[in-house]
């Protein structure tokens, strides 16, 4: 018998199965913290975080409402000075959500922002802008540059 490899067929499936494992760890490094390989494959267009431009024509930039989204589902958001998390339940319309509690003043527009963090909001995705709408409002939204 020489020194060679006896087994071609299981030394060509330990070198896949190597292969594997290190792009499997190399993923895991590269990828942002919280995500997986299905999410950034298969994740809809509107998921991510964004930034309220106008709501009902109203310009809104300067207030800093932004919402995040995941699998089409508003996971939280900051109305300007407190940000929350958001549940899948419901109370009514609204998520249940968990919040900081900074005082803060309100702002102009908090009640139509408000609005939008419905459970029955539309999502409209067009490229780098997002048009939610809920019976009577609309909202334009865009990517924020921290996604």
């Amino acid at each position: 018998m020489s020194g060679g490899q006896h087994h071609k067929g299981l030394a060509w499936v330990t070198a896949g199965g190597l292969a594997v494992a290190v792009i499997a760890a190399i993923g895991g490094i590269a990828m942002p913290p919280g995500e997986t390989l299905w999410h950034l494959i298969a994740a809809p267009e509107e998921d991510g975080g964004w930034d309220f431009v106008r709501i009902d024509g109203i310009d809104v930039t300067d207030e800093n409402y932004s919402i995040g989204i995941r699998w089409s589902e508003i996971v939280g958001y900051h109305d300007g000075c407190n940000s929350c998390g958001v549940s899948g339940e419901s109370e009514g319309i609204y998520h249940m959500r968990t919040c900081t509690l900074q005082a803060c003043a309100e702002q102009p527009n908090e009640r139509l922002f408000r609005l939008f963090l419905a459970s029955n909001v539309r999502m409209l995705p067009a490229g780098d802008r997002l048009f939610l709408t809920v019976p009577g409002h609309r909202a334009e939204l865009v990517r924020n540059s921290h996604d």
